[in-house]
């Protein structure tokens, strides 16, 4: 299984070809890529790629074409409010869920108000200054116009390895954690994390050569570390989510790491990619849904957490188009990532033998002799694109991993690990559905429309230090 490279049509190509070797406007570059970026979609075969459900149609497909070129034409990747355009993320986790042309439409007209209009950089970013201004909006354009050229001149692996995982993309001996961009919610987290690994010190990139450990035995440890019992320069306040993760990664960037270097990945064994791509899964979800679940009349959908969820999709088709060391360093980066916003919103515990005590697996209270259909048809409907990307995540890890018996996990050193099962994504799933249908009927929650909780855990900091030494 390898990532597909790109192939232009030949007028395309021909026209693209004339902005690598000649002079050309910007909006001719993009008139001539449109064509290719938003083509047909396709997906890698695996037993851990995603997959689409029934539903795709060629009406469907069509639409997808049309909505995601007129997004790409007429907005920037940055609303209004500062946030990510989420459209093509919406439009496309339903698309793949197999929804109808007009649930794709309105999608797409519920985030219009939002977005700003899209428009040119100030300069053009070229090989001297390609690392000088990531996360600044106003290059969006540029940086999508270099990178379109280079994949065209030299495919997407080639592209990939040598602008995110070489050692110049970085820093000079010393692999890092480039990956950061997977889950980061700025691509000026990657710098953030550069610099402050910089401060601490040099960072080898190859791992403990000990026998590693387990995910769920590093998230044990770190609940347990008396490091961040304090809630010192964390914040519950509305809009200190991100402020929280850089706060986390300037003080304690080395720690973190040094944890995530004790996951060994040996990938000359025979199936390692997958053991640890399963690993992560059981790791995202349970410090989602598992220590979100802190009470029984409203599971606690932390924001933040959720992003580890639909972030954590996508890596088995970025990792199998990956030579050895980057998977091994977006593997390790995707942990780090995992751990640093984990502390970040309050290291809430995971209390595994309450969650499988309150939770249920059984479709009792659904009139759908399989509940998975009703979870979905309601994602593909509700406004909320992370709801549809979530539910989404969820499905896909319970096709894969849903005869997963209990006691995989019992030589971990988290408690109650041995009572971690398939059934834990359905579970997952219908606290998820529940806070959605509350949440719709009440309005939101803490004065916000959303479903979705914001303040994380960090009120429960000492409180929860505590109980991690009982």
């Amino acid at each position: 299984m390898r990532l597909t490279q790109v192939t232009l049509p030949s007028a395309a190509a021909a026209s693209l070809e004339g902005y690598i070797s000649g002079p050309m406007t910007k909006r001719m570059f993009r008139q001539a890529t449109m064509s290719h970026l938003f083509s047909k979609p396709s997906y890698l075969i695996g037993r851990l790629a995603p997959r689409p459900q029934p539903g795709l149609t060629p009406e469907s497909t069509q639409v997808l074409g049309q909505l995601l070129t007129e997004n790409h034409e007429r907005f920037h990747c940055f609303t209004k409010q500062t946030f990510h355009n989420h459209t093509a993320h919406a439009i496309l986790a339903k698309y793949w869920l197999g929804a109808k042309p007009d649930v794709l439409k309105e999608a797409f007209a519920h985030d219009e108000s939002s977005q700003q209009a899209n428009y040119a950089s100030p300069t053009e970013v070229n090989e001297k200054t390609v690392y000088d201004h990531l996360g600044v909006a106003k290059y969006y354009d540029a940086y999508f116009n270099f990178f379109s050229a280079k994949i065209k001149e030299r495919g997407i692996q080639a592209t990939v390895e040598e602008y995110i995982f070489s050692r110049k993309s970085n820093f000079e001996d010393c692999f890092i954690l480039s990956s950061t961009s997977v889950m980061a919610l700025n691509l000026d987290f990657l710098e953030l994390l550069l610099k402050a690994l910089r401060k601490h010190t040099s960072i080898p990139g190859r791992q403990d050569p000990s026998e590693g450990v387990h995910v769920l035995t590093i998230l044990s440890r770190i609940i347990k570390d008396t490091r961040w019992d304090s809630k010192d320069g964390l914040s519950d306040a509305d809009g200190t989510i991100t402020s929280n993760f850089r706060t986390i990664v300037e003080r304690y960037g080395k720690d973190v790491y040094e944890y995530s270097n004790t996951w060994k990945i040996d990938l000359s064994k025979e199936g390692e990619i997958e053991k640890k791509l399963e690993e992560l899964a059981f790791l995202v979800i349970t410090i989602y849904a598992v220590a979100g679940y802190q009470n029984q009349e409203l599971f606690t959908a932390d924001f933040a957490l959720v992003h580890l969820v639909t972030s954590s999709l996508f890596l088995s088709s970025i990792v199998e188009g990956l030579k050895p060391s980057s998977q091994e360093l977006l593997l390790r980066g995707q942990l780090s990532n995992i751990l640093a916003w984990y502390i970040s919103r309050g290291r809430p515990i995971p209390d595994i033998q309450r969650f499988y005590s309150w939770s249920s697996s059984s479709n009792s209270s659904s009139s759908s002799p399989n509940e998975w259909h009703t979870i979905l048809s309601s994602a593909i409907e509700d406004s909320d694109d992370h709801l549809c990307k979530t539910q989404r995540a969820l499905a896909h890890y319970a096709t894969v991993f849903g005869a997963r018996e209990k006691t995989s996990f019992v030589d971990t050193e988290l408690e109650g690990a041995e009572l971690l099962d398939g059934t834990l994504f359905l579970r997952a799933a219908k606290l998820t559905e529940e806070r959605r249908r509350i949440g719709r009927e009440k309005g939101g929650f803490g004065g916000r429309a959303s479903i979705w909780a914001f303040n994380g855990f960090i009120r429960d900091v000492e409180a929860n230090s505590q109980n991690s030494k009982l």
